[in-house]
């Protein structure tokens, strides 16, 4: 009985423990969580309001203005040998409200800057886009986890 106590008392504290290691980052018109373990960089935009934060293993980035939102399938194709990308993934699911196409794809180097894997949303016709460049593909469910995080302030 004991055994079971003290374990049931373990198991809740560690799933209390990792669920404080998240936060809300106020992003003015929209909120979303991440894990503490990123920092804010000085990224900024100039005709929209961008950030960037990073952690050991991600690099997150949005983008939230006239010029985002806009479906990714033009990333199918590699830019230079306008070959299909085989890595390439897409779907859509909806998040607070709104279409969201969310894609992955590698990045071969010198592209990827120690970050090969690059999961990205499109909110579509909602003006945000927010990007994870991850070290790894099991980085990925933290990534969507940030994203199905999104919320919208009612205007």
């Amino acid at each position: 009985m004991r055994f079971v106590l003290l374990l049931s008392v373990l198991l809740v504290g560690c799933a209390t423990r990792h669920e404080a290691q998240w936060r809300t980052y106020d992003a003015g018109q929209f909120t979303f969580s991440l894990s503490s373990d990123f920092h804010k960089t000085s990224a900024h935009g100039i005709d929209s309001y961008v950030s960037e934060f990073e952690s050991r293993d991600m690099r997150l980035g949005f983008d939230f203005g006239a010029y985002s939102g806009h479906p990714l399938d033009d990333l199918s194709t590699d830019p230079n040998s306008f070959q299909p990308r085989p890595s390439y993934t897409s779907h859509i699911e909806s998040i607070a409200g709104h279409r969201v196409q969310i894609v992955s794809i590698d990045l071969d180097p010198p592209h990827n800057a120690g970050f090969p894997h690059f999961i990205i949303a499109s909110f579509l016709n909602a003006g945000l886009t927010m990007d994870v460049r991850c070290r790894t593909t099991a980085d990925y469910e933290d990534a969507t986890r940030i994203f199905r995080s999104v919320s919208f302030k009612q205007q």
